[in-house]
């Protein structure tokens, strides 16, 4: 409490007071504050909220960090996605067993951490399969212990051969890839083998509202609100009970609940279901991973084929993270719509600092700046229709000129 006190004034001071050093260009341009309550210095995550994610920008240009004197403090949005390293292995051999084929991977005297199987199988035969999988890991190759399991298949001619387990470096992997009776041997033609880093955006399922659910001969449209704009979806899953199907789905974002030329597509993928006897599979996920605006539009291409029954549409999705050096305490601006992206040289060397280890600072209640001035809007831009009068005002007189002329030649 004293803290917060303490915090509160020095922050009233700070308002109070010109701005000095390398402080925000002018805060009196940047509507709300709020505080970053850091309990010590150095490299931290901030993490933003429903109103912060209200009042900025759509691109987080305008997103500033100070201390408490006023001093700018480099920050860095955190953008989706994996960073992945890929290592190269050797295949040793490969059995043919009755009810599997076996395949041996080395990575060397050297291995590093690994946590996904890219399998490249040979389409000697262009026909689909789906098989199990199953992935043992072993330090000298003679004593094995179960590292993960999975399923491979294709779909036309597309190849769906990934496998993630838990983070393992041994040096070597055993791929049991099983078969039932009648079905060929597969034959692995390649691997890799990847480590992929943390990614912060994990996304938490979001209890956002479907608000239009409607199908004409050919699609399916549904809009959810998801509140506010700015969200990171990392994803979504559509459930249904129907089976043996196979749709298009196009997930698009914008600022309305109906399609407008400034709607954007955000990403395009399949869902599908098969089940039929020994055939079972499933696809309900869609990956987004990208920022969104506060309505999403998911559009599935029926066809010929009756409208799915959609029971449920779960998204998932976390609010945006900046990183930054922090003070003790620190303050987050935003709230200024003049404001350019500013280039900081946190930018060039941000993706190498390992995010998981840092502290997640959530901001405090947001402030409303007292020495906020509105941007001036220029007399001619309040009154644009006295241009048009003007510009029909020289019109008229130069169209009564012309006809005096002409009278005057007559």
């Amino acid at each position: 409490m004293i803290r917060k006190l303490v915090t509160t004034l020095l922050l009233t001071a700070f308002l109070a007071a010109p701005s000095a050093g390398l402080a925000v260009a002018s805060q009196e341009n940047w509507q709300y504050f709020k505080e970053v309550p850091a309990d010590s210095t150095g490299f931290a995550l901030i993490k933003l909220d429903s109103e912060v994610m209200q009042n900025c920008q759509e691109s987080f240009g305008d997103i500033r960090v100070t201390d408490l004197q006023g001093r700018e403090i480099p920050s860095q949005l955190i953008q989706p996605g994996q960073e992945q390293l890929v290592h190269s292995v050797s295949l040793i051999n490969a059995v043919n067993y009755e009810d599997h084929t076996a395949v041996m991977i080395d990575m060397g005297a050297n291995p590093r951490p690994h946590n996904q199987l890219q399998l490249n199988i040979a389409m000697d035969k262009p026909e689909d399969y789906l098989r199990e999988v199953e992935i043992l890991a072993s330090n000298d190759a003679a004593t094995w212990g179960q590292l993960g399991t999975g399923k491979i298949f294709v779909y036309q001619k597309e190849q769906f051969n990934q496998i993630n387990y838990p983070t393992n470096s041994m040096r070597y992997l055993q791929v049991n890839i099983k078969k039932n009776p009648g079905e060929s041997s597969l034959r692995v033609a390649s691997a890799q083998l990847k480590f992929l880093s943390s990614n912060i955006y994990q996304g938490e399922p979001l209890a956002v509202p479907i608000i239009s659910n409607r199908s004409d001969k050919t699609n399916t449209i549904i809009v959810i609100d998801l509140g506010v704009p700015n969200y990171m979806i990392t994803g979504l899953q559509i459930q249904t009970a129907d089976r043996n199907f196979n749709r298009t789905v196009t997930v698009s974002s914008g600022d309305q609940s109906v399609t407008t030329e400034k709607t954007r597509q955000l990403t395009y993928d399949r869902i599908f279901a098969y089940d039929w006897e020994s055939y079972m599979l499933n696809k309900d996920r869609i990956a987004v991973d990208q920022f969104c605006r506060r309505y999403l539009t998911i559009s599935i291409l029926n066809e010929d084929s009756p409208p799915l029954q959609i029971q449920a549409i779960q998204v998932y999705g976390t609010a945006p993270t900046f990183i930054a050096e922090l003070a003790t305490p620190s303050i987050l601006w935003y709230g200024n719509p003049k404001a350019t992206a500013p280039v900081y040289d946190l930018r060039q060397f941000a993706n190498l600092i390992t995010k998981s280890d840092l502290t997640v600072y959530e901001v405090g209640t947001q402030q409303i700046n007292p020495d906020y001035k509105a941007p001036v809007v220029p007399w001619t831009e309040k009154n644009k229709w006295l241009l048009d009068v003007v510009i029909v005002m020289v019109a008229g007189a130069f169209a009564i000129v012309i006809l005096r002329k002409f009278k005057q030649l007559d």
